[in-house]
């Protein structure tokens, strides 16, 4: 558990430095204000959940933060609540973030599985990518998939960023994958970089 010793010690930043291994916490995360950074090579998996104020979670390269429960904010402002919480990086897994996603490579599920990501909301200049796994007609089981609760937003308008596209399966003509399910009140505000609406493209295999 990651919790500031003090009211004056909220604003502290936590480092978590992997060497190559997959780490686990099971308990549950709270960090009133502050940022938890992950660097060096590997995964930290959040499979207990967390409770956070104004907070920042950023995987650098090399590493991943895999989010397998459901993060939470105190901050109850509707107009600064899903800001208030941002996660930037390498970010997958298959839990909830009460948060954004905010400029990031998002690869929902694990490393071996495909899965499902809930975010409050999606944030990108551009530079953003989904990674998503096709391996059957199954959503989340068989091929991951985003979902996004509040809003999408883009700095480049109409630009969501990159969509890389990985299959281990050969799928039949006319089969179709929810890859990014937009639940907000507003239509996509864009599309993927260099694949207009009706585009056909060579996914990797």
């Amino acid at each position: 558990t990651l919790t500031p010793a003090t009211e004056a010690a909220r604003n502290d930043a936590a480092y978590v430095r992997l060497t190559g291994n997959t780490v686990t916490l099971a308990g549950r995360l709270s960090l009133i204000n502050g940022a938890i950074a992950v660097y060096g090579q590997g995964t930290l998996c959040l499979n207990g959940g967390g409770t956070f104020g104004a907070a920042y979670l950023s995987s650098a390269k090399g590493t991943r933060i895999e989010v397998n429960s459901t993060l939470e904010t105190t901050v109850t402002d509707s107009a600064l609540r899903d800001m208030a919480l941002q996660l930037s990086g390498n970010i997958g897994g298959n839990g909830v973030i009460h948060g954004a996603l905010v400029d990031a490579i998002v690869s929902p599920g694990s490393a071996e599985q495909p899965g499902r990501l809930t975010a409050n909301r999606w944030e990108n200049d551009g530079r953003s990518t989904l990674v998503v796994r096709l391996a059957g007609l199954d959503t989340s089981s068989d091929y991951d998939q985003l979902v996004v609760v509040n809003s999408i937003a883009t700095s480049v308008i109409g630009d969501l960023g990159s969509l890389q596209v990985l299959m281990t399966f050969f799928p039949d003509g006319g089969d179709t994958f929810e890859i990014l399910d937009n639940r907000t009140a507003s239509a996509m505000p864009g599309v993927f970089t260099g694949l207009p609406e009706g585009t056909t493209f060579i996914a990797g295999v």
